[in-house]
């Protein structure tokens, strides 16, 4: 389902996806290393406040971060909220990568 702009929140599987993963990324000369983290973007939704705290749920502090709408999700407009299969059966030649 395509949930650019809508406000919904990370959901039950995606939470346990990232608490899966965190351990895996984050830490000390790991993909995620706070020590190289000077500043995070974080998009204004719910489920990215969500996956970047409990990311980062294991530090004594969040990295320096600030909630921004310029790096929020793809605006889908009347595609909002409908599967790419819904999409399709409006129009054949939809692509996620042309047609956002």
């Amino acid at each position: 389902m395509q949930t650019g702009r809508t406000d919904i929140p990370l959901t039950e599987h995606g939470v346990d996806a990232i608490k899966k993963l965190a351990p895996e990324i984050v830490g000390s000369g790991k993909l995620l290393d706070p020590e190289n983290l000077c500043h995070v973007w974080v998009s204004p939704r719910q489920r990215a406040h969500k996956t970047f705290e409990l990311l980062f749920e294991s530090l004594d502090e969040l990295p320096p971060h600030k909630i921004c709408e310029d790096v929020r999700e793809w605006d889908y407009g009347n595609y909002e909220g409908l599967t790419s299969e819904q999409i399709k059966d409006k129009d054949k030649y939809w692509s996620i990568w042309k047609d956002g």
